[in-house]
């Protein structure tokens, strides 16, 4: 019984960091990494962003469901 716990607790504080490193990641993209030296550069850059937010957003969902 308690390996079930201690794993839960483990998994739970896991998920929260995998948050918590995601969120600042993309508030890291977001506010320093961006190429604006074109409209071409930029356009990549915002297509780039989502596809992560996107990913980041699956990555989620599969920690709801597993």
């Amino acid at each position: 019984m308690a390996n079930i716990v201690l794993s839960t607790l483990t998994r739970k504080f896991l998920i929260l960091f995998a948050f918590v490193v995601c969120v600042f990641y993309l508030a890291y993209r977001a506010l320093f990494t961006f190429n604006d030296t074109g409209p071409y550069a930029l356009t990549a850059s915002i297509a780039l962003y989502i596809a992560e937010c996107f990913g980041i957003f699956n990555l989620f969902l599969f920690f709801i469901q597993v």
